[in-house]
């Protein structure tokens, strides 16, 4: 969850996301973020259940707007995500 958050939060900095994350959007992250890391540092004890019930929540938040990032070009599946780049991906058999 702790890096799940981290990972987020670079992308937010990234400024190459900047112009494609609007201002609701990005205040929206920034806070569930907040939130996470501030629920982790107090919760340093939480049970699994409790650690994935958070991460339920910050996913919540976080999922719409990754996805609308990543299908707008940005990020590390920029190309890849839904075949973007029109290419075709063959897969070969080995023995």
């Amino acid at each position: 969850l702790e890096n799940y958050a981290y990972s987020l939060r670079n992308t937010l900095i990234d400024t190459s996301n900047a112009s494609k994350i609007g201002p609701a959007d990005k205040q929206a992250l920034e806070a569930a973020v907040e939130h996470t890391m501030t629920w982790l540092d107090a919760n340093a004890g939480a049970e699994l259940e409790e650690v994935e019930a958070e991460q339920k929540q910050l996913e919540a938040v976080a999922m719409p707007i990754m996805t609308e990032l990543h299908q707008a070009g940005a990020g590390p599946d920029r190309g890849f995500a839904g075949n973007a780049g029109g290419s075709q991906l063959h897969l070969k058999e080995v023995d």
